[in-house]
């Protein structure tokens, strides 16, 4: 993934201006994961920073919201009831959109 299309990003999804930022905890050393709240619309971010492939559990359960990947690719992904099980490659990395169900 180049630089260009994370800056892109970043412009697309006014990050620099979100109204919260979010650090969630997770069981995994090596996984940072984070999210920007706008007014309708979050932006989460999982960071594998090992050279080992990650299973990460993401608990969305209260907002159960739509998912659109925006950037990266996991290896694996189940989604269920607001539950998201993933599988991380080595030092990547996925952005994903949070829209509110309608």
């Amino acid at each position: 993934m180049s630089n260009k299309k994370i800056i892109a990003s970043r412009k697309e999804y006014k990050l620099a201006f979100c109204s919260s930022f979010q650090i969630l905890k997770n069981d995994h050393p090596q996984i940072f994961i984070y999210r920007y709240d706008l007014n309708d619309y979050g932006i989460l971010i999982i960071n594998n920073f090992s050279y080992t492939n990650a299973d990460v559990e993401i608990d969305l359960t209260k907002e159960k919201p739509v998912l659109t990947c925006v950037l990266g690719s996991p290896l694996s992904m189940k989604e269920s009831a607001g539950k998201i099980n993933l599988i991380l490659s080595p030092y990547s990395y996925l952005w994903y959109k949070l829209s509110k169900l309608e």
